[in-house]
């Protein structure tokens, strides 16, 4: 038994690395309204801080409706969620029914440890982005 993982689950993890597509435990999450609630359709996926200075990621739509005017306040913070890091408002504008936006922002200083950066997403000004109605 032993020899069938020195020979085959060994070699395998030279070319797979666990760490290759590894998210941090705070890369997905629900996009908050402006009074704190969660939102129930928009969500945030994939979240990281790359080696070379950007925050990546995905904004889901997982509604049935299209979202119009969208703008989003994008924070990273310490994990105690008490130091805001960096901050940014993205005008996302229009996603459609089960669709997504990829992010690409900037982000410096980059942190020795990006796995301890918690992402989080507030609406900005939640009553001006639009769900039409059916």
């Amino acid at each position: 038994m032993v020899k069938w993982i020195f020979v085959f689950v060994l070699p395998a993890l030279l070319f797979f690395p666990l760490h290759a597509r590894a998210d941090s435990f705070y890369s997905n999450g629900h996009v908050h309204n402006t009074c704190g609630t969660r939102s129930n359709i928009l969500f945030y996926k994939h979240f990281n801080i790359t080696r070379n200075g950007y925050i990546t990621g995905y904004i889901v739509n997982e509604s049935d409706r299209p979202i119009s005017n969208l703008l989003l306040d994008m924070y990273t913070m310490d994990v105690d969620e008490i130091r805001v890091f960096w901050s940014k408002t993205i005008d996302i504008g229009y996603i459609a029914p089960k669709g997504r936006y990829h992010v690409r922002e900037p982000y410096s200083p980059v942190p020795g440890d990006p796995n301890r950066i918690v992402f989080r997403f507030k609406i900005h000004g939640s009553d001006e982005y639009h769900i039409p109605e059916e």
